[in-house]
């Protein structure tokens, strides 16, 4: 039985509108393959009486995300609750995540090109090497066990135990990236740092020059710096992209 602590459920609307950001600020960062990505978060019922877990329908790019699009599955059985239909693969894998840990809100899969590119090098790794890196010692775990045979009853439960109880991002070789985190805006956050993390660690490989990697203390006090001073950029990233995006909300 987990021990880990359950993550507050909010209300369906606000979860709604959340995740509709995200996916418009992805989506603005250019993270999405085409219709290939899939994100989901816990929320209250409509009547506010019971738990769903939300995720958008197949077939959508990130730019089409509405609030009212979302389709709500019972976390427990994956039953659809109202209308709309969920692909096996997302609905296997966001339901895996959610009972795995019940310590997050959101978790978020995609296909980003540089983090998905380092995944597809061999016994890739993310070196610390930069800010970014170093934001993520400790919230990343991997995954190197892809062999092309899916199990659809094991394999997402296996690849959700990879990330442990506190890792926020899992890379997934010959994949893409997990990202699961106790906000939406912070599984947001997750997702964008690792791709700007492997953004800088591939250019910096493409010049065929050695890495210079950064200590784990002299990275843990960059990371303890940077949360004591921006405390809570993930959500306002997020924010600020959709203001971006339409510059006339509030």
């Amino acid at each position: 039985m987990s021990t880990l602590t359950h993550v507050k459920v909010r209300d369906n609307a606000t979860v709604r509108k959340e995740l509709t950001k995200a996916c418009r600020a992805l989506a603005w960062y250019g993270m999405q393959d085409a219709v290939f990505n899939h994100v989901s978060a816990i929320a209250k019922t409509k009547d506010g009486n019971g738990v769903v877990v939300l995720t958008a329908p197949f077939g959508l790019m990130w730019q089409e995300i509405t609030e009212e699009c979302f389709v709500e599955m019972n976390k427990e059985t994956g039953e659809v609750v109202g209308e709309g239909v969920v692909p096996i693969v997302p609905m296997r894998l966001h339901l895996a995540a959610h009972r795995r840990r019940p310590d997050i809100e959101a978790a978020f899969h995609a296909h980003p090109q540089y983090s998905t590119a380092l995944c597809c090098v061999k016994d890739f790794a993310l070196q610390c090497i930069h800010p970014t890196s170093m934001c993520l010692i400790d919230r990343l775990a991997c995954d190197r066990q892809f062999d092309g045979k899916k199990d659809y009853n094991t394999e997402f439960d296996r690849i959700v135990s990879q990330l442990g109880d506190t890792n926020n991002v899992l890379m997934m070789e010959s994949h893409g990236i997990l990202t699961v985190a106790d906000t939406i805006a912070k599984a947001f956050d997750y997702m964008y740092k690792v791709e700007m993390a492997c953004k800088f660690q591939i250019t910096a490989m493409s010049t065929g020059m050695e890495l210079k990697t950064v200590s784990l203390a002299s990275a843990e006090k960059t990371r303890s710096l940077l949360a004591t001073n921006f405390p809570d950029t993930a959500q306002e990233r997020m924010d600020a992209v959709n203001r971006v995006l339409q510059p006339s909300s509030k």
